[in-house]
């Protein structure tokens, strides 16, 4: 299988629906926690001068190749690893982090990228979900 790309969380939620073992549980948590925080806010940032620099250039890349690669088994810095869930408890977590994220107004700067905007959150994490559908599907 070739690379998954999804352009927004509509097309990361539809996937999902449809393709429910298409990740582990701790994938689906970890991508959960991801929406959580950009919502809540991340428990720790890169250096706003990474952020300012080397972090919106990433972000720049990915939105502009319209999907990323990263490190699918890094933790979110400084927030401790949720109890593993049940697949249908973490498939609803995500599915429920997804609604979060869409009804929030604001959302939180991101700990690598800093601040973007939602519609860049958005296709940001949409890409997040794709490269650990992708990673885990080789």
């Amino acid at each position: 299988m070739g690379q998954i790309r999804f352009k927004n969380l509509d097309e990361a939620e539809a996937y999902l629906r449809s393709h429910p073992v298409a990740m582990g549980s701790s994938d689906l948590l970890h991508c959960a926690q991801s929406l959580e925080c950009q919502v809540k806010g991340f428990p720790e940032h890169r250096h706003p001068l990474f952020q300012k620099s080397i972090g919106w250039l990433v972000s720049r890349v990915f939105l502009a190749m319209g999907k990323m690669k990263h490190d699918v088994s890094a933790p979110i810095p400084g927030l401790r690893e949720d109890a593993e869930l049940n697949h249908g408890a973490a498939l609803a977590r995500i599915l429920d982090s997804i609604a979060a994220f869409r009804a929030a107004s604001t959302i939180a700067p991101h700990f690598v990228y800093g601040a973007v905007s939602k519609s860049e959150a958005d296709a940001l994490q949409a890409h997040h979900i794709a490269d650990h559908v992708t990673a885990r599907s080789r």
